[in-house]
């Protein structure tokens, strides 16, 4: 893991600080959740994403083509 140091203005510390006790972890673990937290905030949620890809195979039985195109892997 890289170490790097960041500074942070006293509002922006103090907040960290507050957040840090209400989840129970260290600053350094608040930062990383955060930064975890921001870098997938764009993503959508699975079952959105699985709703929207629904029904687009449209040449049968998925699961069959799957396991017929797998045994070759065999």
């Amino acid at each position: 893991m890289a170490r790097r140091l960041i500074s942070f203005d006293n509002d922006d510390r103090s907040g960290l600080e507050q957040k840090a006790k209400e989840i129970a972890a260290s600053m350094p673990e608040a930062v990383h959740q955060a930064v975890r937290q921001a870098q997938h905030a764009d993503r959508k949620p699975m079952n959105e994403v699985l709703a929207t890809t629904k029904g687009l195979w449209r040449k049968g039985d998925g699961l069959k083509y799957q396991l017929r195109v797998r045994r070759e892997w065999r």
